[in-house]
């Protein structure tokens, strides 16, 4: 969520789903989180919603999980971002080429 000098806030959305109705979900989603947590008579933050849609994905075939790690698709989605509140997010340094 990005906020301007003035106090406006926005939302802004992106990566990749495979229908329109993930794009609009995910938009849903995240204004639903970020209003359950608002302040009383805040405005409601706009949407930018840059999410690209890929019909290709819904084609792409899943691998098992490993055994012993855990299955993060079964999280839900308030989980998974309250962890971000909580924790961060830390990337993940690249392996070196050698």
């Amino acid at each position: 969520m990005l906020t301007d000098v003035a106090g406006n806030r926005r939302i802004v959305l992106y990566g990749f789903v495979a229908t329109e109705f993930g794009k609009n979900d995910a938009a849903h989603e995240a204004l639903t989180y970020v209003e359950s947590r608002a302040r009383a008579g805040m405005p409601v933050p706009q949407v930018e919603n840059r999410i690209e849609i890929r019909p290709e994905i819904a084609r792409m075939k899943t691998q098992a999980t490993k055994s012993g790690v855990a299955d993060s698709d079964n999280r839900p989605l308030d989980q998974v971002l309250d962890d971000i509140d909580h924790f961060g997010i830390t990337m993940v340094p690249e392996p070196s080429v050698k």
